[in-house]
């Protein structure tokens, strides 16, 4: 059931990350620098995490390390998009972290970055941890 939802929810949300970002570009009179802080949150949030998330469900040591992987690839990508924001803002004089969606944006981000490091000590199929604690681990790793 898993590999199922794997075959069938993983290019849908790629697909709709694609979909989103030709949308993103289409706006606002074409493709901006600040085009790539959407495009990039929605391919790490959506696309990348999602289609981690996926794989992780599947199960078994293989799909465990390239969750690991996506999910890195995912915080370093959300990264870059909080780096387009930043810049962008900076190019045009106006202030940082004023909304509740740039304090969100920082939530989530910092929690993705914190994780990586914790995850990888933890649940690493080779040497975490808890590798093969049934509370913390599904018994994939």
């Amino acid at each position: 059931q898993a590999e199922q939802k794997l075959k069938v929810l993983g290019p849908v949300l790629v697909v709709f990350s694609v979909i989103a970002s030709i949308y993103i570009g289409t706006v606002n009179n074409g493709w901006k620098w600040f085009s790539w802080h959407p495009t990039a949150m929605i391919f790490a949030y959506v696309g990348m995490s999602g289609n981690a998330a996926l794989i992780k469900k599947v199960g078994g040591k293989t799909n465990t390390e390239i969750h690991g992987y996506v999910m890195t690839l995912a915080a370093l990508l959300a990264s870059f998009g909080w780096y387009v924001i930043y810049t962008n803002k900076d190019k045009f004089g106006r202030p940082h972290n004023v909304t509740w969606h740039a304090w969100s944006g920082l939530v989530v981000l910092g929690g993705f970055i914190v994780m990586a490091p914790f995850s990888y000590l933890a649940l690493n199929p080779e040497n975490g941890m808890y590798r093969t604690n049934s509370q913390v681990c599904d018994g994939a790793a």
